[in-house]
């Protein structure tokens, strides 16, 4: 079976023209077409060429509507005609009409209208057939013509519905990489949330000491409190008692024996400074509840941190989540670095406040260390307004260390993953890394300044009202 279509159908009135386009469409060349076609159509026809031409499958039907009942029948054998020769003067409907139903049935069809210009413009065969994409044979034509139309509308329509075809399996192609990049994507996302959330563990780690020691103090003071507390509530104890025997002599109404109890009281609250148990106690009870509320807060904090974000971001306070990471890195903190706050009034930002809160504790801790024993840490937030916007819609925070700075030649490796300047053991490599994607995936930006010997400033700028996540 041939794989191209040559279905054509014809559709005039006169059947000499009928069996013209027969024999001219199926039949070998003859000199009786050109007899055929001289008689009809009034004029010689040119000798055909010695190729051998193609034989079309033909439908020939005699008025318009004989023809559109043979475009739809032809539909519905999944076998539609790919081009259509109409006659333009047909009685019932004329051949523009004809053509404008076929192309309701069938838009793809190729349609020619066979007629005398003469007799019909083609703008207003257009007007009626409401397409424009319509060839014209004049009349009188010879079979050469014919020919050139059927071979090139037939080879038309097939290499249009090979683009078709291939249009819907590059669309199929299209969707199935739609698919792959969506769980390429979805996989990187996945992969990047494992990397923060490791991140995050490995700085948890180098807090365990500091937590543990910011834990440690309270609890120790809390520790003493209680026994100091233990000790005065025997000595109230012992009070008591005293009190008690007082009272079952007064119930004997034994005046001596009264004021001796009563002297021995007062010995005894002198001796062991009753009045100042009874004043120290309730700040001893305040300064161990305060203890408590600072180990609530540390755990609290830690616990905090170590989650993984809400999926919908909130508004923050940044100074807020600052000081709440200055908290938690105090370990790391040398006596003798001084945190100087330039804190700035903020809008609320719309963010993910863990993932920020993992880029300062990582820029703080880096800081920490490049300062080591001593040295200074400046932290300073500010609001920063466009030319086009009165209020704020940014905010800064510049970090800067007074520590030993970052090579010129490594300037450009800072944000690499797993670069790192620490000895080996030190670092992971990924905490400047993190901290970069997540900025950039808050819509913000994230600058390095940095000289050797003379310290680094990290600038992180975030939009107020968020830029993604």
């Amino acid at each position: 079976m041939n794989d191209n279509n040559l279905r054509i159908i014809v559709i005039d009135d006169d059947p000499g023209v009928r069996d013209a386009f027969k024999e001219i469409l199926t039949q070998p060349p003859s000199s009786g077409i050109a007899e055929k076609g001289a008689a009809l159509f009034g004029e010689e026809m040119p000798g055909l060429t010695s190729c051998a031409p193609q034989t079309y499958e033909l439908t020939l039907t005699e008025n318009g509507e004989l023809g559109v009942d043979a475009v739809r029948r032809a539909l519905e054998r999944h076998q539609p005609f790919s081009v259509a020769f109409i006659d333009m003067n047909m009685p019932g409907i004329d051949g523009a009409e004809t053509a404008r139903r076929i192309w309701v049935l069938d838009p793809n069809i190729k349609i020619v209208i066979v007629t005398a210009f003469s007799e019909y413009r083609p703008c207003d065969i257009i007007h009626i057939a409401q397409r424009d994409d319509i060839f014209y044979l004049r009349k009188p034509f010879n079979s050469e013509e014919i020919r050139q139309f059927a071979n090139a509308l037939t080879h038309a329509w097939d290499t249009e519905r090979q683009r078709e075809i291939l249009a819907q399996k590059l669309e199929a192609v299209n969707a199935e990489l739609e698919d792959v990049n969506q769980n390429l994507q979805q996989k990187v996302n996945e992969q990047t949330a494992l990397l923060i959330q490791s991140e995050k563990m490995s700085s948890l780690g180098v807090l365990a000491a500091g937590v543990a020691h910011e834990i440690n103090n309270p609890i120790s003071f809390i520790h003493g409190n209680l026994d100091t507390i233990r000790k005065y509530s025997a000595s109230v104890t012992k009070l008591l008692q005293k009190y008690r025997s007082l009272e079952e002599a007064a119930s004997r109404r034994g005046g001596d024996e009264i004021q001796a109890l009563i002297a021995e009281i007062n010995e005894f609250k002198a001796g062991h400074k009753i009045d100042f148990i009874l004043e120290d106690i309730v700040s001893l009870a305040d300064e161990s509840l305060d203890g408590t509320r600072r180990v609530r807060d540390i755990v609290r904090e830690l616990r905090g941190f170590s989650h993984a974000d809400d999926t919908t971001p909130q508004p923050a306070d940044l100074n807020e989540i600052i000081e709440k990471t200055l908290t938690m890195i105090g370990r790391e903190l040398s006596p003798k670095t001084e945190i100087i706050r330039d804190y700035g009034e903020l809008l609320p930002v719309r963010c993910y406040p863990q993932k920020l809160a993992q880029v300062f504790l990582n820029v703080l801790i880096n800081a920490a260390q490049a300062v080591g024993e001593k040295g200074t840490i400046y932290i300073a937030t500010r609001g920063v307004m466009t030319a086009s916007n009165a209020d704020p819609s940014k905010v800064e925070i510049c970090i800067t260390d007074t520590g030993q700075g970052i090579p010129a030649d490594e300037m450009t490796k800072v944000f690499d993953p797993f670069f790192t300047t620490k000895p080996v053991g030190a670092g992971t490599g990924l905490g400047l890394s993190i901290s970069y994607d997540i900025v950039k995936s808050h819509g913000g930006e994230m600058l390095i300044d940095s000289s050797e010997n003379k310290g680094t400033t990290v600038r992180i700028i975030v939009p107020v009202g968020g830029g993604g996540g």
